[in-house]
């Protein structure tokens, strides 16, 4: 990889706003020599409700995801140094390479003085903002103070010759308008890219059609999402408990089944041999799980009776709560360990990548035609429908 193109308010180089985080690190796995240490930083008590990071500390560069959307809101570069190996260029013009100095981006071709800078006392930075762009210089009260810097101007003048210590990539007129959307945005999904559930009817609605357990066949689900990313024919006896027909023609056919795994979308779909769909599962990504990373996040809601609506974004206690399954919790599943690819380390808030002795560990609860996997801390991990 050459070098990196700065796109004010779309991205930075293959990284644009908007890119999913199951993409983004498949990317960055494809170019493990330009990426070779990766950090995924979450909360491990709260993952949808903060933010994903994912810190490619070797090159300097912070990706920011929303928790819940898992989608990139924010890009930072906070390494200039020639040795971090990250060439940038903007307008098809090259940076300079190591730091960048404020009288290269204000004064010459770079962006120019459209726009003035600002300074935030508390942070002790002043931020050189532009639509979609902005860079951030240290400047400590104490030389504030000693240099009687008041305005834009004198700022200006006396940071001439600094260098930027970051770079921001984001959606909005200014930085600080970002920041302020970034940390009080409500993450919601289109309604055109909305799943949603009925599992007591059997039915699943996705933008690209409805989808029936039971009827709906794997040319119905070809023709709807492509090929599947992969395809693999096993014994799975599990659902035969949830039948009502126990004839031993029915026990046989549910002992194998075909799958085809749509990764990239977040989910799978599970086919008799005579090629009708058994059950639907959808996976969440949930970072620090032992699926992390294998599927990308699928988002749904599910509709129960007497009007009751839940979201994938509930946790165990609110969900259970809406469709009374407090008696349903119960079964411990403990899923096989697979290591993490060693070019991805999961960062927990300290120095340990797996937290606790339960990594791996889900609990299950389920209502009629739907088996929630719940993580430990109470997200929900995957659900099946049947």
């Amino acid at each position: 990889m050459s070098s990196l193109a700065i796109k004010p308010g779309i991205g930075l180089g293959p990284f644009t706003l908007g890119m999913d985080l199951y993409d983004c690190l498949q990317f960055i796995k494809k170019h493990h020599t330009t990426f070779p240490l990766v950090n995924v930083i979450y909360s491990s008590q709260s993952p949808l409700n903060n933010f994903i990071v994912v810190d490619l500390t070797r090159v300097g560069l912070r990706l920011q995801f929303g928790g819940v959307t898992q989608k990139l809101m924010l890009i930072e570069v906070y390494n200039f140094t020639p040795a971090n190996g990250l060439a940038l260029e903007y307008n098809e013009t090259a940076l300079p390479k190591g730091n960048i100095s404020l009288r290269a981006i204000y004064g010459g071709k770079l962006f120019g003085p459209t726009y003035a800078g600002e300074y935030k006392q508390d942070l002790e930075k002043y931020v050189l903002s532009y639509p979609g762009v902005a860079f951030s210089f240290n400047v400590d009260a104490e030389t504030v103070q000693k240099n009687s810097l008041s305005d834009s101007q004198s700022f200006i003048k006396h940071l001439s010759s600094s260098e930027a210590v970051s770079m921001a990539i984001f959606k909005g007129p200014t930085w600080w308008e970002a920041l302020k959307d970034l940390n009080t945005a409500q993450e919601t999904v289109d309604a055109s890219h909305q799943i949603c559930l009925r599992p007591q009817k059997g039915e699943i609605d996705f933008p690209a059609g409805k989808v029936t357990v039971g009827s709906t066949t794997m040319q119905d689900i070809v023709a709807m999402f492509g090929s599947p990313e992969e395809k693999f024919v096993r014994k799975d006896s599990a659902l035969s408990i949830h039948r009502k027909d126990t004839n031993k023609s029915a026990r046989t056919e549910a002992g194998h089944v075909t799958f085809f795994n749509y990764f990239r979308l977040g989910f799978d779909f599970c086919f008799s041999n005579s090629g009708q769909l058994l059950k639907v599962i959808f996976h969440h990504n949930i970072p620090g799980t032992i699926e992390f990373q294998r599927y990308s996040r699928a988002r749904w809601t599910l509709e129960a009776g007497n009007l009751v609506t839940v979201t994938s974004e509930m946790e165990y206690t609110e969900l259970a709560q809406k469709l009374d399954l407090s008696h349903a919790k119960g079964l411990t599943l403990a899923k096989a360990m697979e290591s993490p690819s060693s070019s991805i380390e999961l960062v927990n808030g300290g120095n340990e990548v797996f937290p606790d002795s339960n990594w791996g560990m889900a609990d299950l609860c389920g209502m009629d035609g739907a088996v929630f996997e719940f993580c430990k801390q109470g997200s929900i991990a995957s659900v099946t429908i049947y």
